[in-house]
């Protein structure tokens, strides 16, 4: 009996395996060029962002610095944005009573004057601001200080919940984190005002 017909689909068989192993292999190395290429992307992403947000931090570092030097930082940046700052902290509907560049004398001691930056209040909670164009370390211990003081300043906030809220153009997460510990409410500058910075849960301390 002849064997060339069973040869020749041997053959053929043999021929079809071997192509579908070269495309297996054109495909494997196509993934190979699209993994790659889609890992270069992503690094080309990450380093964009990066960059994006070191020229926010460059431009907030810049707007705080010029803001300072006319003066008009907590006017310009602070005050339109407390309003909402007070209502997100504190889970509060109605807009608080707000004011700024607030003078106030010591009740037992007269000859003692102090500026705030920023009050507002409502619902019971009674919050003092202090804003740092550039915030340091020293600040956060300092500004606790003057919180556990407050009530000599403000006879009005007399049964009410003073907290603290502690604004800066940009502030390094470890002051953050510094500044979360002592109970205060960390803010800074978002998309154009200020946002708090603490994490979601966080509690303000009661002074």
């Amino acid at each position: 009996m002849s064997t060339a017909p069973s040869e020749a689909r041997v053959s053929a068989l043999e021929a079809t395996m071997l192509e579908l192993a070269r495309a297996q292999v054109r495909t494997e190395g196509s993934i190979d060029r699209l993994a790659d290429e889609m890992r270069t992307f992503k690094d080309e992403m990450r380093a964009s962002e990066r960059k994006i947000e070191a020229q926010r931090v460059e431009s907030n570092r810049r707007w705080g610095e010029l803001s300072n030097k006319m003066g008009t930082l907590v006017e310009d940046i602070i005050y339109p944005s407390i309003s909402e700052i007070f209502k997100r902290a504190f889970g509060q509907d109605h807009e608080p009573d707000c004011s700024i560049r607030v003078r106030r004398h010591h009740r037992e001691d007269l000859g003692r004057m102090r500026e705030f930056d920023a009050v507002a209040s409502g619902g019971g909670i009674f919050m003092i601001n202090e804003t740092r164009s550039r915030l340091v370390p020293e600040a956060i211990p300092a500004f606790v200080e003057i919180l556990r003081d407050a009530r000599s300043y403000f006879p009005e906030a007399r049964g009410q919940k003073v907290v603290g809220a502690l604004a800066t153009f940009y502030a390094d997460p470890s002051l953050v984190r510094n500044g979360e510990r002592q109970g205060l409410l960390m803010l800074g500058l978002g998309s154009g005002l200020m946002q708090i910075l603490n994490a979601p849960g966080f509690k303000p301390r009661e002074f």
